[in-house]
């Protein structure tokens, strides 16, 4: 559950790692896209490891969820 909201895999379309590079650093965030449109936004801080995305994508995938990792413009 993340702001009030949770879905179960079988609900989520998909998954997109979206991030963008300014002056400040790095900014990333997970966009969960349920199949009735809803979506989850969870922003990355330095507590989230390289291993607890690649976990994301394994699940997504092991769920058939699309996963996506795009520049937010």
């Amino acid at each position: 559950m993340f702001d009030g909201k949770s879905f179960q895999w079988t609900e989520i379309k998909e998954v997109a790692l979206e991030y963008y590079v300014d002056d400040t650093g790095k900014y990333e965030e997970y966009n969960f896209i349920s199949k009735d449109g809803n979506s989850i936004r969870i922003p990355l801080n330095n507590h989230f490891l390289q291993e607890n995305k690649s976990e994301i994508y394994r699940i997504a995938r092991q769920n058939n969820v699309l996963f996506i990792e795009q520049e937010k413009n």
